[in-house]
């Protein structure tokens, strides 16, 4: 998971030493749930999901019948 500090924010992830993040940081893992659960930060979103139309070439039909040629003889 990762997230990105949208105000200065601190914690202690490992628990006895405390980092200080500034806004803008995009941090992930143990911090980035921690930043979320105080309102510190947004999820990032890493994948985003991606809607690709495909579009089918036009189909080109054979004319019907016999050719001109082929009639007149």
């Amino acid at each position: 998971m990762k997230a990105r500090i949208i105000r200065s924010w601190a914690c202690a992830p490992e628990g006895h030493t405390i980092i200080r993040y500034d806004a803008g940081e995009t941090v992930e893992g143990n911090v980035a749930e921690l930043a979320l659960a105080d309102g510190a930060a947004v999820e990032v979103n890493v994948m985003p999901a991606l809607e690709t139309k495909i579009e089918q070439p036009p189909e080109v039909k054979r004319p019907r019948g016999r050719s001109r040629k082929e009639a007149s003889e």
